[in-house]
């Protein structure tokens, strides 16, 4: 192998590496800025594109939404750029996540609602449901109960299938849109399905 090879190879080795680190966060860190150090010098818009989405996923982990706006904002650009669609959706679902932890609900349901409708017409099924999902948590803390569960009804149908991570965010949103209506039956019923779903996240438990 060529010695100007290793840098690209390092960069793919990085970019594998730093996502399944990324529930601790400090170990995770140097992985994702020396990956996207090398990005950048090589000039691979798509490999910057892919680890800053990435990144954007990790901070969503360890509950970060300022890290995941930078990350997401400049990884969705990119990709948008380069025409990597999965890449810009991933992101946009993080920015969605990063503005509804931020309490700005019209730009999360807008980020939302775009995500599920491109996802859903590029036939991406993993993002029409969390867009979906994304939908029905906005609309339940805007207390509209009846649209939330409608939304988060629809995720966990397109879901379902996928299971893991796609349908523990449906069953998420259903049990926050039963909690606004003041379902608790349905609230419990769906956290326990959900948590079916996300038993492999170190540390979580059930909503």
């Amino acid at each position: 192998m060529c010695s100007s090879d290793l840098p690209a190879l390092l960069a793919r080795a990085l970019t594998a590496y730093a996502p399944v680190a990324a529930y601790q966060a400090e170990l995770a860190e140097p992985y994702f800025a020396e990956a996207i150090g090398l990005a950048r010098a090589l000039g691979d818009p798509w490999r910057l594109s892919q680890i800053l989405g990435w990144q954007a996923r990790g901070a969503i982990i360890v509950g970060d939404p300022t890290a995941t706006l930078t990350a997401a904002e400049e990884g969705r650009d990119l990709a948008d750029a380069i025409g990597d669609g999965f890449i810009s959706r991933q992101c946009r679902y993080c920015l969605g996540s990063a503005q509804l932890w931020r309490s700005d609900l019209a730009g999360a349901a807008a980020q939302f609602a775009e995500l599920s409708a491109t996802a859903q017409a590029a036939h991406d099924g993993l993002y029409h449901a969390a867009g979906l999902a994304g939908e029905g948590l906005v609309l339940a803390y805007r207390g509209e109960a009846g649209a939330a569960r409608a939304a988060a009804e629809a995720a966990v149908a397109n879901s379902v299938e996928l299971g893991g991570l796609a349908a523990g965010i449906a069953y998420f949103a259903l049990a926050t849109a039963a909690l606004a209506a003041d379902d608790a039956a349905t609230a419990q019923d769906a956290s326990e399905k959900g948590g079916q779903h996300w038993n492999f996240l170190p540390g979580y438990a059930a909503v």
